[in-house]
């Protein structure tokens, strides 16, 4: 079982390279669904949702039920392809969650020089799975890439998640 973490360029590519061998979540800004629909057709099976990386308002953010119907998706899937626009924030974060159901290896699919895994999500994630999912991500940023932006950003959130 893989999982795979692209942009939606790489993933489109990906797919039309092998057709019906990807699994594929495709996490797509609203209103964008032109510019992946082509895709679908080569896929094995898709998974396709719309929301924002950012919590702007007025925007559709990530919500806790998006990312439980993810998670049972992709349940019995194997050969997963997760891509978001650049294939850093959503679909590295999604990624993540599914591969902490599966082993205790999920930390291995990220890296700090690509990957910023988006944080509501994150915090959804530890909702759903009941437990804090982020500290494995605190130690490798702070042990591969520390002082960065996002290891101060992941810290800071973590504590306001789970304190009381």
């Amino acid at each position: 079982m893989t999982i795979q973490i692209l942009s939606r360029k790489d993933l489109i590519a990906k797919v039309k390279e092998k057709p019906d061998t990807y699994n594929a979540i495709i996490i797509n800004e609203p209103g964008n669904l032109k510019e992946v629909e082509e895709s679908f057709q080569f896929c094995k099976s898709y998974f396709y949702i719309e929301f924002w990386d950012t919590y702007s308002a007025g925007k559709d953010a990530p919500k806790i039920e998006d990312v439980s119907k993810i998670l049972k998706w992709a349940e019995d899937k194997d050969d997963i392809l997760v891509s978001c626009r650049l294939g850093v924030s959503r679909s590295s974060a999604i990624a993540y969650l599914i591969e902490m159901t599966r082993s205790d290896n999920a930390i291995n699919l990220i890296d700090v020089t690509k990957h910023n895994p988006n944080l509501l999500i994150l915090r959804h994630g530890s909702k759903l799975l009941e437990k804090n999912v982020t500290q494995p991500l605190i130690d490798l940023f702070a042990e591969k890439h520390p002082g960065s932006l996002y290891q101060q950003r992941i810290y800071a959130y973590d504590l306001k998640a789970f304190k009381g």
